[in-house]
């Protein structure tokens, strides 16, 4: 859970991490990280924006996107998730 306020730079990629962990389902994705679920909400809405398109239309890349990065590749461009 979360117990200190994180960074949007944090923020964003541990929400989408939690988000698809939670099989896209906001309010499992709130629980999990002990926030509420308009906050996971928003942070999403910050990632669409900054992505350009919604996730809906862009899941599976996503998806596929963390996967690999969990598997040490980074695939997903400088800037997307954090707020620079």
């Amino acid at each position: 859970t979360e117990i200190y306020t994180l960074s949007l730079h944090d923020a964003l990629p541990i929400s989408l991490r939690a988000y698809f962990a939670s099989e896209r389902n906001v309010s499992s994705a709130a629980v999990a990280l002990g926030v509420k679920r308009h906050t996971v909400t928003n942070r999403l809405r910050a990632i669409e924006q900054r992505l350009g398109r919604p996730l809906s239309s862009c899941a599976s890349e996503v998806d596929t996107a963390l996967r690999l990065e969990a598997l040490g590749y980074r695939f997903l461009p400088r800037g997307v998730l954090s707020s620079t």
